[in-house]
Order: C-alpha cells, then sequence, then structure tokens
C-alpha cells in the first residue's frame, strides 16, 4: 500500500494587499520526489490530530517561517513513532523544537506547543543565540539577493562529512557528499536528544537525527538531488507504517 504523507502548507502573503494576498504553497519539486518513490503527498493546513491520524509519516519542507503548526507535527511524530523528514526549515523546525522543549524543562515550564513557541521569544530577550548567522551556504540565494536559479544554484553545492555509521551514511554509503545548500542560518551544536549526522567542513550541522525516533533533518536541499535515496528511505519507513 503507498504511503500518505502529509506536507505542512507554506504561508505566503503576497505584496498586494487584500483578501487574496495571504495563500498556501508547497513546491512542486517536493510532489514531484515523493511521487516518484510512490508516497501519496497530502497537504496539510492545520496540524489537528484528526488530520495527522491519516498520514503515515510527514514531511517538512523549506521555507522562511516556523509555525506552532511544525511544532504540532513534530510532537505527534514523537508521541506515535511515526517517520518524519525535515528539509532545511523543517530540519531547523525538529532542532528549535528539541532545543525549546529542554529549555522548558530546565525552566520547570510545562512543554506545551504554545508554551514551547512562547520560549523561543523568552530566549531571544535573554539574548540567547538560538539560529546562527551564517552569511555562508547559499545565504545569498537564501536573502533572495541573487535569483534563485539552477545556475546559481550550482554555484552554492558544497561537500558535507556524513558520519559513519549513522542513518545517512547508510542511505548514502558514502562519508561525503556534495549538496545544494540555501541558507543563511543554522547551528553549530543541537540538544542531546539529536544526534548530528552530518556537517560541513566549517563544522555547520547538515543533517540530525532525533534518538531513538524515525525523525531525521538535513538542511541541504536534497529535493534538488537527481538522486532519491533519501526520500527512498524515507517512504520506505512510511509504508511500514501504511502496512
Amino acid at each position: 500500500m503507498k504511503p500518505i504523507i502529509g506536507i505542512l502548507n507554506n504561508i505566503k502573503t503576497d505584496e498586494n494587499e487584500g483578501p487574496y494576498a495571504d495563500y498556501y504553497m508547497v513546491n512542486k519539486v517536493y510532489i514531484d520526489k515523493l511521487k516518484k518513490v510512490e508516497g501519496i503527498p497530502l497537504g496539510i493546513f492545520d496540524a489537528t490530530e484528526e488530520v495527522l491520524d491519516k498520514c503515515d509519516g510527514f514531511l517538512l519542507i523549506g521555507g522562511h517561517r516556523i509555525t506552532t503548526e511544525h511544532y504540532k507535527i513534530i510532537e505527534y511524530a514523537i508521541k506515535n513513532n511515526k517517520p518524519l523528514l525535515g528539509i532545511c526549515n523543517g530540519m531547523q523546525a525538529i532542532v528549535l523544537y528539541a532545543r525549546l522543549y529542554s529549555e522548558c524543562i530546565k525552566s520547570g515550564i510545562e512543554p506545551t506547543i504554545s508554551n514551547i513557541y512562547n520560549k523561543y521569544g523568552d530566549l531571544k530577550k535573554e539574548g540567547a543565540v538560538i539560529l546562527e548567522k551564517l552569511g555562508c551556504h547559499g545565504g545569498e540565494l537564501s536573502s533572495r539577493r541573487i535569483a534563485v536559479f539552477m545556475e546559481n544554484l550550482v554555484k552554492f553545492k558544497h561537500d558535507i562529512n556524513i558520519k559513519e555509521n549513522s542513518i545517512l551514511f547508510d542511505i548514502y554509503k558514502k562519508s561525503t557528499i556534495n549538496v545544494f545548500s540555501i541558507h543563511s542560518y543554522g547551528f553549530h551544536n543541537v540538544v542531546d536528544t539529536l544526534e548530528v549526522v552530518a556537517t560541513t567542513n566549517d563544522n555547520v550541522v547538515e543533517g540530525i537525527k532525533y534518538k531513538d525516533k524515525p525523525i531525521i533533518g538535513v538542511q541541504y536541499h536534497a529535493e534538488l538531488d537527481e538522486t532519491n535515496e533519501l526520500f527512498e528511505r524515507f517512504v520506505e519507513k512510511c509504508k511500514q507504517k501504511s502496512s
């Protein structure tokens, strides 16, 4: 049976005001990638339990905003042991959720979705560094200073180092791969509920795995790769949930 993959839609705002200024969007490249490996994409607008129960796994795609809907899906995937793949902004959402959850526990605060979301603002007020401004790895593309055409994307490809005996090493069978990156923010460290499975040569985190859960995140844009190894493994895990 083909698995149903829930994809959280990005919220976009047009420059023009009016009733049609705000809309939801999913880049077709993600849809095409899932279809090639026999996944059934299902757009998620509101991450209610009724909707999430219909999904065998979840894909958090690249974008520019992290919302409570991201955290609802991550929390649900953890509690129900369902596969989740985060790409770029999606990986950042996973790393932030883990960090903010940990900070809530340390502060003696119940780690509800609203408290986790609000904890980000509290840490910012305290001057804590949460998302690091990198200024590299495709940051110029991410900030739209350069048009996002393939010829420009290729200029920002770079190698990442994959940890041996990790989920990514098992997928790619390589210790180094060349990837597309379009991010101006990132991490050099993550909380101990996560395992770092890939980094750049300057130690920016490019891949993470939630310990003891089928949840992985990659900072690079695997949807632009010609090959499908990552999506094949992800959908295979989702198939196990659908059977």
